[in-house]
């Protein structure tokens, strides 16, 4: 079993607390995704699961086992790193086979393990050659290589392609996703790119200031976010929020009302709020519904446009309404000038209510 456990755990160095107390539960054979800020102590948690950190409190269990006090090269655990970390003089074959080489692993052996680490990684007609003459992708492809070799329990990956160009990373993000689901492996990635988040992870675990903020499926997270941070940071485009307050609740709907009088009723919400509280109107970019001039007289607002991106497929619009910057998503046939002005609607049923402290109105749900 390749289940991990952590409990409490926190990360100091000297006085400064980096990872503030964190429980997690990983399933055996899951691909778990840690998401966040630059300096939320992703990749410091994971290197303390691997060992490479000390752990200042709390408990790492791996399949069942603490693993406290286990040095690295003992857990059952590989590493991919963002730098290939690749030694130039030694061939693909060698660099792969140093690892089983130093922990004892007989020549035979570490020819199967290679062959079929090589097969699977499409490296098989590169084994003679050294990392200089290889590309970015075939030397990550190397790196990931040497870790499959080890046959470990828990495979980590620390930001794997962020040395690669836009194309390569779409080409490693798609061989990874089918590497896992072949070799039914643990896998534990550490990204900023909330993209590869949400189309690699089984789970996303969203940190922020070394703790977790919300765990969940790709679509929990997107369509269900804990708390404004979250909604906030997965999407792309980000989500909106427009600063709202509650002009009326009863047992079966709130009123609340936007800048410039624009009043909606939106479903009953669980957590108790009050009229008059100040609170967070958030809408997708893709949510909301643009109008052409026909349809113009069932709008709740304008929005006036000041930049305006053309994707091919769809178009995406910078602008403002009520001094709050808003982004819109336009199907590619939109006609859209330059400081137009668009009419939309707020569908009440993809929209999000956080209250000041930032926590969805639908948390409790």
């Amino acid at each position: 079993m390749s289940d991990l456990k952590l409990t409490a755990v926190k990360k100091s160095f000297a006085k400064t607390e980096i990872i503030k107390g964190v429980d997690l539960d990983i399933k055996d054979g899951e691909f778990i995704v840690f998401v966040g800020p630059s300096g939320c102590g992703k990749s410091t948690l994971l290197r303390t699961i691997a060992g490479l950190e000390d752990l200042s409190a709390g408990a790492i269990e791996i399949g069942g086992k603490m693993v406290n006090n286990i040095d690295a090269a003992k857990r059952g655990i590989a590493m991919v790193f963002q730098s290939y970390a690749l030694y130039p003089h030694k061939s693909v074959y060698d660099n792969m086979a140093f690892g089983l080489k130093m922990n004892g692993i007989d020549k035979e052996e570490s020819a199967k393990r290679i062959q079929h680490a090589a097969e699977i990684l499409q490296l098989d007609q590169l084994l003679d050659r050294k990392p200089k003459q290889l590309s970015g992708g075939q030397r990550q492809r190397v790196a990931i290589g040497r870790a499959i070799v080890r046959e470990p329990d828990v495979f980590l990956f620390d930001e794997p392609l962020s040395n690669l160009d836009a194309e390569l990373r779409v080409e490693m993000r798609v061989q990874l996703t089918r590497l896992h689901r072949r070799l039914n492996a643990t896998m534990i990635y550490v990204t900023h790119d909330q993209v590869e988040a949400m189309t690699m992870a089984d789970r996303i675990v969203v940190l922020k200031d070394g703790r977790i903020e919300q765990v969940g499926s790709p679509l929990e997270l997107y369509k269900q976010p804990r708390n404004k941070f979250v909604a906030g940071f997965l999407g792309s485009p980000k989500m909106n929020f427009i600063d709202a307050v509650i002009t009326q609740c009863d047992c079966q709907h709130t009123q609340i009302t936007l800048p410039g009088g624009v009043s909606l009723s939106v479903p009953k919400y669980s957590l108790v709020a009050q009229v008059g509280d100040k609170i967070s109107l958030g809408i997708r970019p893709n949510d909301l519904i643009a109008l052409d001039d026909s349809q113009s007289t069932d709008k709740d607002f304008d929005i006036q446009i000041d930049v305006s991106e053309h994707l091919g497929g769809q178009t995406i619009a910078y602008g403002s309404y009520a001094d709050q910057s808003l982004i819109i998503e336009l199907d590619k046939d939109f006609a859209l000038k330059d400081q137009h002005q668009i009419a939309v609607k707020l569908p009440v049923e993809h929209c999000h209510l956080f209250a000041s402290d930032g926590l969805s109105f639908t948390a409790a749900q």
